[in-house]
């Protein structure tokens, strides 16, 4: 989305209206009871499109007399949680902070920001604002997962989310002669579709995956289970741990999959039906689509990674979708700045709202009624991701909010990539990966 002259247009009355109310005040009009000086700040570090519909969201809020401005701050991401810690010694933290899933976990356990769960429950005491029982089933489960301790209490919720899924060449798995009609939901028959399809000599592979340890990590996440349990613990080393970190060194030792591929090349091998699977986050998914439509033109399939063991009785109770999204908190502070923070928290999480988003950036709504909004506003863009929205919200995991995340990527990294290490088995593999993790856990360890 582009900012065009029409947005520039409130932006500036935004900013002329500011200016004015600090003119008034230095001259001792400083009664903020006045709803149209008023105003909280917002730090954030969100940068492209999701920038922009954030400014032009604020914009709207901001000329349409809600009672109070909000003060949008860009802060760069390599300074943000520095600005957070001088900002908490000096008393002068703003309001509003959109900020990622560990630094939430530090500044929760720090006293930087203020539980959600009663602002929820009665709006601060601005019951329009609290959230019913309607609005609670409405919500995808993520949105009331992401910003929850595993003791209960709710530091965060996010506007909306990406997940990482599969897609798969559907004609191509139906040419296998397997009587398949979607993606096999357990690693025995994956493994067979991949030994069918692979043929290096023709540039034929299973998968193909990038060169980063996260998309290794979010393999292990994605085909295994939740990296953290709700209370906290690590299950790295479970059944579902170990045979979906064997299907992978097994892809790999037969040359089925292939690590080192750049974001392109994973659409281009895709597209081109070099490769059967692809492995990637839900907002590119229009991007696949749109290449295959100009090479092959093949029908593609959306699924996930297989959920469960041939003949095991202990399968996962669902498809699993690794899930990532930043989250609205509210800084301490005295209570009437803190419930204006949630009135604006409230009207960004609403179903017209989260439409607008969802469409500007492809990520996930927050609600289930916000995918049936966004195809009335624009049945052809959102009637092509709006599978994906409902597949993603409905079975995406959040982490619990736990500090010392991000500190484990690197170990769980390290292990990860002495995959082809025949010499060592998978159980070792992970149990290592999870003893250098465990020590990471509860630090404070925040990145954007």
């Amino acid at each position: 989305m582009n900012l065009s002259r029409a947005t520039c247009i409130p932006r500036t009355i935004t900013a002329i209206i500011v200016i004015v109310a600090s003119l008034l005040s230095s001259c001792g009009y400083s009664n903020l009871d006045s709803p149209a000086r008023s105003s909280i700040v917002l730090w954030y570090s969100t940068n492209g499109v999701r920038e922009r519909i954030l400014l032009d969201l604020i914009d709207q809020w901001n000329v349409t007399g809600h009672g109070f401005l909000v003060i949008p701050e860009h802060i760069p991401v390599d300074t943000y949680h520095k600005r957070v810690l001088e900002g908490s010694a000096r008393g002068a933290l703003p309001s509003l902070m959109l900020i990622s899933n560990s630094q939430a976990a530090v500044y929760a356990k720090g006293t930087i920001i203020v539980p959600l769960d009663t602002f929820m429950a009665d709006g601060g005491g601005d019951q329009a604002s609290a959230f019913s029982a309607t609005d609670l089933k409405d919500f995808f489960p993520f949105v009331l997962a992401a910003g929850r301790t595993p003791q209960g209490l709710t530091f965060g919720m996010p506007q909306g989310g990406l997940g990482r899924i599969m897609l798969y060449n559907l004609d191509l798995l139906r040419s296998l002669n397997l009587k398949l009609s979607q993606a096999p939901d357990d690693w025995e028959t994956f493994g067979t579709t991949c030994a069918r399809v692979s043929d290096p000599s023709r540039g034929l592979t299973c998968m193909q995956l990038e060169s980063s340890a996260t998309t290794l990590t979010d393999w292990l996440l994605t085909g295994a289970a939740k990296l953290v349990s709700a209370s906290g613990e690590y299950q790295l080393n479970s059944e579902f741990g170990r045979t979906a970190v064997d299907r992978l060194r097994m892809l790999l030792s037969n040359g089925q999959a292939y690590t080192g591929a750049d974001a392109a090349t994973l659409v281009d091998d895709f597209a081109s039906a070099r490769s059967l699977y692809a492995f990637d986050w839900s907002d590119r998914i229009p991007v696949y689509k749109a290449a295959v439509k100009d090479r092959d033109n093949f029908e593609i399939g959306l699924g996930n990674l297989p959920n469960r063991v041939s003949g095991s009785s202990k399968e996962q109770a669902n498809l699993q979708v690794q899930f990532a999204a930043p989250l609205w908190s509210i800084a301490r502070g005295d209570r009437r700045s803190q419930t204006m923070a949630w009135k604006f928290i409230s009207w960004m999480l609403s179903a017209s709202v989260s439409s607008k988003w969802s469409l500007a950036t492809g990520d996930v709504p927050a609600r289930r009624s916000a995918i049936a909004g966004a195809e009335s506003i624009f049945p052809g863009v959102a009637g092509a991701i709006a599978p994906v929205w409902q597949m993603v919200g409905t079975n995406a995991v959040a982490m619990p909010l736990l500090s010392g995340i991000p500190c484990t990527s690197e170990p769980l990294a390290a292990a990860l990539r002495g995959l082809e290490d025949v010499s060592r088995t998978t159980a070792d593999i992970l149990d290592s990966a999870q003893t250098a993790a465990l020590a990471q856990l509860d630090t404070d360890c925040a990145t954007p």
